[in-house]
């Protein structure tokens, strides 16, 4: 029983964050971060994707967990991922970035 301390000291340092308080935008973003994988494979198997596209996909092909996101906070992921270069946006449709 003594070694059992490892998982308890994870879950010490995990829960607090250092004492910062996340934003709700950011506290939305890491709830989407799960997403991602899926977003990703939509734009390997299309070569480009509107928002209402991406958002309905998701709607219908993800239940763990549950896809129960809106329109716009889908939006704000997607300019994340823009903005971290994992995608593109041309015009209305999202791209994988391809480099």
């Amino acid at each position: 029983a003594e070694f059992e301390f490892g998982a308890a000291a994870a879950d010490d340092s995990s829960a607090g964050g250092g004492g910062a308080v996340a934003s709700a935008e950011d506290q939305a973003a890491a709830g989407m971060k799960v997403y991602e994988q899926y977003v990703i494979g939509m734009l390997t198997n299309f070569p480009s994707l509107p928002l209402d596209r991406i958002h309905n996909m998701l709607k219908m092909f993800v239940s763990e967990p549950p896809y129960d996101r809106t329109s716009d906070q889908l939006a704000a992921f997607l300019a994340q991922l823009v903005a971290e270069d994992k995608v593109v946006m041309e015009g209305n449709q999202y791209k994988r970035r391809t480099s």
